[in-house]
C-alpha cells in the first residue's frame, strides 16, 4: 500500500519537459506515493511523489505542449511554493547530441552538465547582444550545479572506471515492473542510429531516413554492446529547436558542447539544479521520435544512478533552496516575474500599440523566405563571376544608393546566386538590413505589390522603430493598402530615406517572371528615385538595390531610361567564366559519383571528358545530365562495362527534360499529363491534398471516402512517375525550373508531334482546371457539408462557400474549396467546352443569382 508525506519530507525535485520524460522518471522510483491533498493556491503543477533509495522525489512535468526557458522556470518556483524543503533539483530528459571525433555520442548515450573551462555546465547560447563589428556577442553565465551533485558526480566517475554503469539493470527493473515499455522504452537498434554529414540536408518529401543517402553517413567505428556511455560537460541550452548539421558544428567548435536543450537556462539562475540529458537525435534536419522514449529512459536511470552515490542524511543537512539567501522563494518569484515582464517588454518594444503589430502582420501576405529557400545552396567555388567582379564590388562598396542589374541565361544560377548573396556576402547586419523578393510565374509570386509586402514585413522586422512611416497609409486603407503598389512604395521609400534608418539592400530575383505590366512599374518607380538620389542630398542611409533577370529585349528596353544610373553585369558575356566554374562543380560531382558507385578511375576519367566537353553547358543542365548518368549506371549490373560512348547525354536543357518525361511509363502517361496540365493551369501551386482532390474529381470520384488514401500517395507519385521534373517544398508542388515550362506549353506556332516538347495546349491546361473546380464545387455532398455549418441553406451555391471560408474553418473535405471558389470562373472565361458538356450547366448552377 503506498504511503502519504507531508510536503515539508520532499527534499529533491525533479524537472522533466514531455510526458515520456515523466513516465520514465516515475518507472524509476522504487515507490509510489500518494498525491497531495492540497497544494499551493499559486502553484500549478501536477506532480508524481515517490522515493529512490532513501530519497523522496518530487517529479513535475512542464504543461503540454509548451518547452522552453522560461516555462520550465516557472515550473521550478511553483514547486518550491507547495515544497519548501527541496535542497537541489534534477533536470532529466532528452537532447539533441553534437557528436565529435573526440566525443562519438551515439543515440541512447547520456550527458550530464559539468562545470568545464568558465562556464558553469550549461550555456544559453542564444543570449547576448550584436556588437559594433555586427557580430553576435553572448554575454554572462549561468550557475554550476551544487556542490553535493558535483561531490556525487565524482564518485559516481570513480565507481565507473571499475565497474559498468547501472543504468542497464535499472532499465530491465522498469521493463519487469511496467511490461508496456519494453518495446518503446527499449534500445532501438544499431541500424537505426545514423549520423548524417552536416551539409545532407533530409528531404522534405521524406517522413523517415529510409530513403536518405547512406553514401552520406558518418563512418564511425563500431561499438561492443548497446549499454549508453555517459559524457560530461557543457550543454547549450535556448529557446529554439537546433536542427541544422551545419551550425550544430560551428557552435559546438565554438563552446565545446556535447548536446543542445530547451529548458536549463530557465532553471540554473534560481534553481540550483543538475542537467542529465538522453540522446534521442542529432540536432539535424535528419529529426525522428523514435529513440526518445529509450533517451528519456536511460536519462532516469542515471538520475537513479547518481542519488544512489548520495546520502539521504547529507542532502538533508543542506540549506533548502529557499533558504540560500534572504526570503529566496520571493526572490525566485520576482526573478520569473521580472523574465516575465521583461519578455513581454521585448516583445511590445518593437511596436508602440495594437495597431503597428496589426499593420505589421498585414504585410505577410506571402511565403517570401520559402520562395527563396526553394533554390538550392550555392556550390563552393562558384559565382565568382559575380563576386569578384569589379562592377559589383563598386555597388556593394560605395556608400550611397546604387542600382545594379545581372543577367544571364537561362539555368546559370541566378536565383542561387541570389539566395547566396542575401544568405551570405549580403546579409543583415546591426547597422544593415536585407530586403528580398523572388519573383516566379504564378499569381503567388508574380505580382509588385506581393513584392513591397515582403519587403515591408522585413524591413519592419529589423527595423521596427520605421513602422510608423506606414500607419497613415493602413488607418485610411486597411487590407486594401496590401494591393496600392504606388501607395506601398510611397512607404517604403520615405521609410528607408528617413533620418533614423539604416541603410537597406533589396535583392529582387527573376524580373523576367514578374507581370509584364508589374516589372514596368517598378523598373519605372526605380528610376524616379534614382534621378533624385543624385540630388546633392545629405542622409546617413542608403538604398541599393540588385535585380537579376534573363536579358530580355523587352527587359532592357524597359531600362533604357535607367542605364546611366545603374550598373549592368551581363552573365551573358561570361559565359567563359560561368563554364569554368561549372566545370569545378562538374569533377566534384562526378568524383561523388564514381564513389557512390564505385567507378574504376577509367571510366570515371571517360565520363569526366564526355562531360566537360559538352558545348551547352548550364547548372540545371549538369544537375539533369548527373541525375541521366545515375538513372543509367544504377540500371546496369556492371557499370563499368558500360561504354561511355553510349550514355546519350543531353545535348541542352530541353533535351534532358525529353529524355526525363521519355521514362514515364506509358500506363502512367495519362496521369503524368494532367498533373503536368494541372501543374501548369493553376493560377499558384497547389498543395499535395489539393492535388490529391483534383485527381480524383479528374477520375470521376463522386465522393471524399478515399480522398485520404489519394492523398497519402500522391508525394510518392508525382517523385516517382515525373521524376525531376517536378519537387514537393513545404507540401507544394513546382515545376524544376521556368524552362520546364516553356519547355512543355506550345506558344502557337509549334507543331504537334509525339515528343513531350510543346505537347500542352493552355487552353486544355485551363479547361481541365475548370473542369476540376466546377466539378468539386459542384459536389453535394460538399454543399451538404457548409449548409451544415453554417445553417444557412438559403444562399445561392457560390455565396454560401464564400460564407464558409470567412469563418475561418477546416475539414478535409474543404482542402480545394479556397482555390476553387476564387479561380474557377476565370478558368472556366479561359477554358474550350462543347456547349453539351455537363461542366457548362454546372457553372451556370454555380453562378446563378437566387
Amino acid at each position: 500500500m503506498s504511503k502519504r508525506l507531508a510536503k515539508n519530507d520532499y527534499t529533491v525535485g525533479w524537472v522533466c519537459a514531455l510526458q515520456h520524460e515523466t513516465a520514465a522518471a516515475k518507472g524509476m522510483l522504487d515507490e509510489i506515493h500518494e498525491d497531495l491533498q492540497e497544494q499551493d493556491t499559486s502553484d500549478h503543477n501536477s506532480y508524481v511523489l515517490g522515493q529512490i533509495g532513501h530519497h523522496d522525489i518530487v517529479i513535475a512535468c512542464l504543461p503540454a505542449g509548451v518547452i522552453g526557458n522560461t516555462p520550465a522556470a516557472t515550473v521550478a518556483k511553483d514547486m518550491l511554493r507547495t515544497f519548501p524543503s527541496i535542497r537541489f533539483g534534477l533536470l532529466v530528459g532528452i537532447a539533441g547530441a553534437a557528436p565529435s571525433s573526440t566525443h562519438d555520442i551515439r543515440l541512447g548515450d547520456v550527458v550530464v552538465s559539468k562545470p568545464h573551462g568558465v562556464t558553469g555546465g550549461v550555456i544559453q547560447y542564444d543570449r547576448g547582444h550584436v556588437n559594433a563589428k555586427g557580430k553576435f556577442q553572448r554575454t554572462g553565465s549561468l550557475n554550476s550545479p551544487p556542490m553535493i551533485l558535483l561531490t556525487a558526480l565524482s564518485r559516481l566517475r570513480m565507481e565507473h572506471e571499475l565497474s559498468d554503469s547501472a543504468i542497464p539493470l535499472f532499465l530491465s527493473r522498469m521493463y519487469e515492473r511496467y511490461p508496456k515499455t519494453r518495446k518503446e522504452y527499449a534500445f532501438q537498434g544499431k541500424s537505426d542510429d545514423q549520423l548524417y554529414q552536416p551539409t545532407y540536408e533530409h528531404p522534405e518529401t521524406n517522413k523517415t531516413c529510409a530513403k536518405c543517402d547512406p553514401k552520406l553517413q558518418v563512418q564511425r567505428e563500431p561499438r561492443e554492446g548497446t549499454d549508453p556511455q555517459i559524457y560530461y560537460g557543457n550543454i547549450a541550452s535556448s529557446n529554439e529547436v537546433m536542427k541544422c548539421g551545419v551550425k550544430r558544428d560551428q557552435l559546438r567548435e565554438e563552446l565545446d558542447i556535447l548536446c543542445f536543450e530547451m529548458e536549463a537556462a530557465g532553471l540554473m539562475p534560481d534553481f540550483p539544479c543538475l542537467v542529465i540529458r538522453g540522446i534521442c537525435d542529432y540536432s539535424d534536419s535528419h529529426k525522428n521520435d523514435k529513440w526518445q522514449k529509450y533517451a528519456a529512459a536511460t536519462a532516469a536511470g542515471f538520475a537513479k544512478e547518481l542519488l544512489g552515490v548520495i546520502s539521504a542524511d547529507r542532502v538533508r543537512q543542506e540549506k533548502k533552496i529557499v533558504q540560500v539567501s534572504d526570503s529566496i522563494l520571493q526572490e525566485i518569484t520576482t526573478s520569473i516575474d521580472v523574465q516575465v515582464r521583461q519578455h513581454a517588454a521585448r516583445q511590445e518594444r518593437r511596436y508602440e500599440n495594437d495597431r503597428h503589430r496589426v499593420c505589421h502582420q498585414a504585410f505577410k501576405t506571402s511565403f517570401y523566405e520559402q520562395f527563396k529557400n526553394n533554390n538550392p545552396r550555392r556550390a563552393p567555388r562558384t559565382c565568382r563571376w559575380v563576386l569578384e567582379n569589379e562592377m559589383f564590388s563598386r555597388w556593394w562598396q560605395i556608400q550611397k544608393d546604387g542600382l545594379l542589374w545581372i543577367s544571364a541565361d537561362p539555368g546559370c544560377g541566378k536565383s542561387v546566386l541570389a539566395r547566396s548573396l542575401i544568405d551570405n556576402e549580403l546579409r543583415s547586419t546591426s547597422t544593415h538590413t536585407i530586403c528580398y523578393f523572388f519573383f516566379k510565374d504564378n499569381e503567388e509570386q508574380n505580382s509588385l505589390a506581393t513584392a513591397l509586402c515582403a519587403l515591408l514585413h522585413q524591413l519592419f522586422n529589423a527595423q521596427p522603430q520605421l513602422i510608423r512611416y506606414a500607419m497613415a497609409s493602413w488607418d485610411k486603407n486597411a487590407q486594401k493598402l496590401q494591393t496600392e503598389v504606388y501607395e506601398l512604395w510611397e512607404i517604403f521609400l520615405t521609410a528607408v530615406t528617413s533620418e533614423n534608418a539604416n541603410c537597406v539592400t533589396v535583392v529582387m530575383d527573376a524580373l523576367d517572371e514578374c507581370r509584364e505590366k508589374d516589372r514596368q512599374t517598378l523598373i519605372e518607380l526605380l528610376y524616379q528615385f534614382y534621378v533624385k538620389s543624385l540630388r546633392p542630398v545629405a542622409k546617413s542611409s542608403c538604398l541599393k538595390v540588385l535585380a537579376t533577370s534573363r536579358p530580355y529585349n523587352e527587359i532592357e528596353n524597359d531600362f533604357q531610361r535607367t542605364r546611366p544610373l545603374m550598373i549592368r553585369l551581363r552573365g551573358e558575356l561570361e559565359n567563359d567564366a560561368i563554364h569554368e566554374e561549372i566545370n569545378l562543380v562538374i569533377l566534384e560531382r562526378i568524383a561523388t559519383l564514381a564513389e557512390r558507385n564505385k567507378l574504376s578511375p577509367n571510366t570515371t576519367e571517360e565520363l569526366k571528358q564526355k562531360l566537360l566537353g559538352m558545348k551547352h553547358r548550364t547548372y540545371l543542365w549538369l544537375y539533369l545530365a548527373i541525375d541521366d548518368i545515375e538513372t543509367t549506371i544504377r540500371k546496369s549490373f556492371q557499370p563499368d562495362l558500360e561504354s561511355i560512348e553510349s550514355l546519350l547525354l543531353p545535348e541542352s536543357v530541353y533535351d534532358a527534360y525529353e529524355k526525363i518525361l521519355t521514362r514515364v511509363p506509358k500506363n502512367d502517361k495519362n496521369r503524368v499529363v494532367h498533373i503536368l496540365h494541372i501543374i501548369i493551369g493553376a493560377r499558384r501551386p497547389l498543395t499535395t491534398s489539393e492535388m490529391a482532390m483534383a485527381l480524383d474529381i479528374l477520375r470521376g470520384s463522386q465522393s471524399f471516402a478515399k480522398f485520404k488514401d489519394t492523398e497519402g500517395r500522391v508525394k510518392d507519385l508525382i517523385c516517382d512517375v515525373c521524376g525531376l521534373f517536378v519537387f514537393i517544398n513545404h507540401s507544394k508542388i513546382y515545376l524544376i525550373h521556368q524552362t520546364a515550362k516553356e519547355f512543355l506549353v506550345q506558344s502557337g506556332l509549334n507543331e504537334v508531334t509525339d515528343l513531350w516538347r510543346h505537347s500542352l495546349n493552355p487552353s486544355e491546361s485551363e479547361t481541365i482546371m475548370a473542369r476540376i473546380c466546377v466539378e468539386y464545387l459542384s459536389l453535394s455532398e460538399l454543399n451538404d457539408f457548409a449548409q451544415a455549418e453554417i445553417s444557412k441553406a438559403t444562399y445561392p451555391r457560390i455565396r454560401h462557400y464564400s460564407k464558409y471560408l470567412e469563418m475561418g474553418k477546416y475539414h478535409e473535405i474543404t482542402v480545394l474549396l479556397l482555390y476553387s471558389s476564387e479561380n474557377w470562373a476565370a478558368h472556366f472565361r479561359n477554358a474550350s467546352f462543347e456547349p453539351k458538356d455537363v461542366v457548362v450547366s454546372k457553372a451556370r448552377e454555380l453562378s446563378r443569382v437566387e
